[in-house]
């Protein structure tokens, strides 16, 4: 006989996979148990040492498969902390990316904020900025702190300006 004649018969002998077959009782309302239960509703002869070793086997093999699962979820979560970003990474990014840095706008009001007196052209501005990051983050205070006027608290609905009170 040969492979086309096989085929042909099993195509003539509608067989359907285990998926299909299990879909199809699906559809039909009837519920397939899991493995999980089919393993809990076994009943093992505690006489036969074959079957207690066999079972004996599986739950090892399970528990060791168990811990590599968690070596390896451990692994990666460190991983994933070890190479997660700052919000503040995060954000120059996205800042960088929309070109905010070379925003005349930007550069002005960050250094004013700062209590830096931006210069005119934008080129002397990023230098302004790059110092005015250097000084802050390494400890230095600008020289010129912002005036109080400009620090604003919110509380609740009341907005206060620090040093003047609202009416």
């Amino acid at each position: 006989m040969r492979i086309e004649d096989c085929k042909k018969d099993v195509v003539a002998q509608n067989t359907e996979t285990n998926k299909e077959y299990r879909a199809r009782l699906r559809e039909e309302g009837t519920r397939i148990p899991t493995r999980n239960e089919n393993l809990m509703k076994t009943k093992i002869n505690r006489d036969n040492p074959i079957e207690v070793r066999d079972r004996d086997e599986e739950m090892d093999w399970f528990a060791k498969r168990s811990a590599r699962t968690e070596v390896k979820l451990q692994a990666q979560l460190a991983e994933i902390k070890g190479n997660a970003r700052t919000f503040k990474a995060r954000q120059v990014e996205y800042d960088r990316s929309r070109g905010a840095y070379e925003s005349r706008t930007f550069l002005e009001a960050t250094l004013n904020l700062k209590g830096i007196k931006p210069v005119e052209d934008i080129g002397g501005m990023e230098t302004q900025y790059d110092e005015g990051e250097v000084r802050t983050s390494g400890g230095e205070l600008p020289k010129k702190p912002r005036p109080p006027a400009t620090m604003v608290r919110a509380y609740s609905r009341n907005i206060e300006v620090v040093g003047a009170p609202v009416a």
